[in-house]
């Protein structure tokens, strides 16, 4: 099962995301824009020295705009779907928790 299909709709506790939401100058993979959670699906470029060095520089931009994100495997998405479903809702009760502590 696509991220998408996971997330779309409200299907992690009603929450809506959006996909390929721009935020220049990203363009973010999945969002919940109420969370200011992004969901990011890394595939093989992400995991060069190179690639690595470019996330961490988004992550911490992200950070600064008051996103939290969540790096997931493309790979684990087909491997193992409901261990990604479980890390989503994971993230997004998290998130709710700390956002509610603000």
């Amino acid at each position: 099962m696509a991220v998408w299909q996971m997330v779309r709709g409200g299907r992690i506790h009603g929450y809506k995301f959006r996909r390929e939401y721009p935020e220049p100058p990203y363009t973010l993979d999945f969002v919940c824009l109420l969370l200011r959670l992004n969901i990011e699906v890394d595939g093989e470029d992400h995991f060069s020295p190179e690639g690595r060095k470019k996330d961490i520089e988004r992550d911490r931009g992200m950070a600064q705009r008051g996103y939290k994100v969540l790096r997931i495997k493309g790979f684990d998405v087909s491997q193992d779907p409901a261990d990604v479903r479980q890390r989503i809702i994971h993230a997004v009760e998290q998130r709710k928790a700390e956002l509610q502590r603000e």
